[in-house]
């Protein structure tokens, strides 16, 4: 399996080459629009974060393509329509941060 990873932190890397151990990672220090070069015809998987869109024009620079891996809540960067049109199943993170956001809420109350 090859997985492009966009956005990860410094600490990222290896924590992700030992969860996906036999896995290929490329990994991208930022989202993806920085990187208009980044292509593959091999990759399954592309994660991505909230800043980085993932559209018809990036989905077609990964023609194999069969996992989008948000590492956030939301997905609305993430074209679902045309991932589904594809094949594509996109992922998320439903959980993420609920406790961190409930603390700053009663912090702020």
């Amino acid at each position: 399996m090859k997985v492009i990873y966009f956005g990860k932190e410094a600490w990222e890397e290896a924590y992700i080459k030992e969860k996906l151990a036999g896995a290929e990672v490329i990994f991208y220090l930022g989202p993806i629009g920085q990187f208009p070069e980044a292509r593959d015809s091999g990759a399954q998987v592309v994660s991505v974060f909230v800043n980085s869109p993932m559209g018809a024009a990036e989905m077609d620079r990964f023609p194999k393509l069969r996992l989008i891996a948000t590492r956030s809540t939301g997905v609305d960067h993430v074209n679902a329509e045309e991932a589904k049109k594809r094949g594509i199943t996109v992922a998320s993170v439903p959980g993420y941060g609920a406790p961190t956001v409930a603390e700053f809420a009663f912090a702020l109350v």
